[in-house]
């Protein structure tokens, strides 16, 4: 009898209780590309917490990062399917870290090696590589006096290396090979033809500014690049006087997430890139650049 009454009693209590909890917890709000708005409802979430998104039989539906807290609402960014009226919790600790030692595992099962990942999209350091076409514009004052005018294109591959320091602040480092290919208008200056074909070896640092946005990350920032000559052969300039320099750069991009465990994503960007003047050239590029990156 006691048994049949407790049983009884667990029938009504339980279902009660787990209602009670559902009601209390935090639920999705709003979504919008890959952030939504989560209403508290008496639940206390931290900017940084890793937060999972369960329907209504507790599945987890989708992982995410809180990344704002005001007042009853919380903003979150998130990879999964998420709906309308879920609820949100905390990912326990302890949980957490045993779900990442999971796909690490599985990816060095599947690899031979692993890599980090994270719910909220590149985190760590990244590395990759971008292909470019540039477009340059010169203007050279010749031994003679006169002036020309020199055009042309050049290709350039680079290794890069991309490090955030904030959610909204990163620096983008740049290795390889730079093309400047000019030609311009015959002139005696020249015994013939201008022109200035010079290989340089790139290194270039980008401050940049991000903003999260549309499954990637928007950005603009400034640096510097600083130019070897490995090879060079001008009839506009004289050799000697082509050395090692450098540009002042200002630039604008996109980086694409491909949004899988392994973290790769699709960097795109525009650079203008504007030679010191000097007493004899004043020189400007404009570049594009695409290629592909790994968070590690």
């Amino acid at each position: 009898m006691r048994c049949r009454y407790l049983a009884r009693v667990l029938v009504f209590v339980i279902p009660f209780l787990l209602l009670c909890t559902y009601a209390n917890a935090a639920e999705v709000r709003a979504l919008k590309g890959d952030r939504m708005l989560i209403q508290l409802q008496g639940s206390q979430f931290n900017v940084g917490d890793i937060i999972k998104i369960q329907n209504e039989m507790g599945e987890t539906r989708a992982l995410g990062k809180v990344i704002k807290v005001a007042g009853r609402f919380a903003e979150a960014i998130f990879r999964g399917h998420p709906q309308i009226g879920y609820s949100v919790v905390i990912f326990p600790k302890r949980a957490l870290e045993r779900k990442l030692r999971q796909i690490r595992n599985r990816q060095g099962e599947m690899s031979g090696g692993g890599s980090s990942y994270s719910p909220s999209g590149p985190s760590h350091t990244s590395y990759g590589v971008l292909a470019g076409y540039n477009s340059a514009t010169a203007t050279v004052k010749l031994n003679n006096g006169d002036s020309v005018s020199l055009k042309g294109s050049g290709l350039s591959l680079m290794g890069f290396m991309d490090h955030p320091f904030r959610d909204w602040f990163s620096f983008r480092g740049e290795a390889g090979i730079d093309q400047l290919n000019l030609s311009g208008a015959t002139d005696t200056g020249c015994s013939g033809a201008c022109n200035a074909k010079i290989n340089y070896l790139s290194l270039d640092l980008l401050a940049r500014f991000t903003h999260r946005k549309w499954h990637g990350v928007w950005w603009g920032g400034a640096g510097v690049n600083v130019l070897f000559p490995l090879t060079k052969s001008s009839t506009a300039l004289a050799s000697s006087s082509i050395s090692g320099t450098m540009t002042y750069v200002l630039a604008v991009g996109y980086d694409l997430q491909m949004h899988r465990p392994d973290n790769p994503y699709i960097p795109i960007q525009i650079q203008y890139q504007l030679f010191p003047n000097s007493a004899t050239v004043t020189a400007h590029t404009i570049e594009f650049d695409i290629g592909y990156g790994k968070t590690f």
